[in-house]
């Protein structure tokens, strides 16, 4: 395979938001605090770039990388397409960001260039696949679709799935951001609000700051752009709960949200205490009950019937599933549609795991963003 490798380091600096025009017409300011790794892998084929920033709400090191795919579609410096990388960080044209070209421990790559002194690229916290407009052409009627858990994106096909859709004209132009999970996956994701009865999810209020504060400006500043025609969230499991409390908590900045398996069991008090209650004790079931009707927010759900084994009310019916159809009755008698508002998609022998979230991946695509 043809093509070369470049890398370019950024500076630290201050930054609009976007928000306002310019940081001197009152704009809120903030010290975009970010370091940021562009890779360029190019050859007829291939083109990516990755950023690396460093959140302060997260305090740790947040690594976005920038997946085009499509030859045609993409353009940086020339005509490029894109092949689908996995969950190790290895591209199909063979170049392995753990592995061949080396990201993490010292901080150098094999070819011994210096990647500024032992910076962890490959614990980090953000890959973004860009697809359907390319860099050139993100704009305002670009959608824009944060996903939690963004590491297994890979290994789901993700780009192939885009790129199956998009070669039928199925797409509207849509941006995909993939979030890798640190390693405090069960702080970071969870209700902000409230934690639950172990304690998980004690930094999820600091999760929401970053998504809101520091890499959704992120990507408006990567790409120049002060809107995208609306920005949605989606997760698996525990990602799919904070996506859900996300977008519910913040329902101004989002028009729809995307829950596969999600972790709506999470609640205020052991299901062994006799004191439980599920209407009173599952935590985001209360937090929609409170909530106000917000008329635009459009929700996906997604259950395998063999999401679990769980069946706490032996009602036979698993939890994950009862727990969603819970959840979908709360948001109804708030006031959506379901058959407008609402998809609700059940895969019979489905699993909790990462080929039955890509088999749903297509439908909610279509959902959310088909022609």
């Amino acid at each position: 395979m043809g093509g070369f490798l470049s890398w370019q380091w950024g500076e630290n600096f201050w930054a609009d938001d976007g928000r306002n025009e310019s940081a001197n017409n009152g704009g809120r300011i903030f010290r975009y605090f970010w370091r940021y790794l562009v890779m360029r892998m190019t050859s007829t084929c291939i083109t990516q770039e990755s950023m690396v920033l460093e959140s302060e709400f997260l305090a740790r090191t947040v690594m976005v990388d920038l997946y085009l795919a499509g030859a045609g579609r993409s353009k940086v410096d020339g005509n490029r397409g894109g092949v689908p990388s996995n969950g190790g960080g290895q591209f199909n044209g063979g170049v392995q960001l753990n592995g061949g070209v080396q990201l993490n421990g010292g901080g150098q790559s094999n070819g011994g260039v210096p990647l500024n002194g032992g910076v962890l690229l490959n614990g980090g916290a953000g890959l973004v696949y860009g697809y359907g407009t390319g860099i050139s052409g993100v704009g305002p009627e670009t959608s824009l679709l944060l996903i939690n858990d963004g590491q297994e994106l890979g290994r789901m096909g993700l780009a192939g799935i885009l790129e199956e859709l998009d070669s039928r004209g199925s797409l509207c132009p849509l941006l995909c951001v993939g979030i890798h999970a640190g390693a405090a996956r069960k702080m970071e994701y969870g209700t902000a609000g409230r934690v639950d009865y172990q304690g998980w999810g004690g930094s999820a209020g600091a999760y929401s700051h970053f998504i809101l504060e520091e890499l959704i400006p992120a990507i408006r500043i990567r790409f120049g752009v002060a809107s995208f025609r609306e920005k949605a969230f989606a997760g698996f499991s525990l990602g799919a709960l904070s996506a859900m409390d996300i977008v519910w908590q913040h329902p101004q900045e989002f028009a729809a949200v995307g829950c596969f398996s999600g972790s709506f069991w999470w609640r205020t008090k052991d299901k062994s205490d006799p004191a439980y209650d599920e209407r009173r004790d599952r935590i985001m079931h209360s937090e929609v009950r409170k909530g106000g009707h917000y008329p635009w927010l459009k929700f996906f759900f997604e259950c395998g019937t063999e999401d679990e084994m769980e069946d706490r009310n032996h009602n036979g019916i698993i939890d994950s599933i009862d727990d969603t159809k819970d959840l979908i009755g709360e948001l109804i008698r708030k006031g959506y549609d379901p058959g407008k508002d609402i998809r609700y998609l059940e895969i019979e022998g489905g699993k909790h795991e990462v080929s039955t979230w890509g088999k749903a991946m297509p439908e909610f695509l279509l959902w959310g963003w088909g022609k």
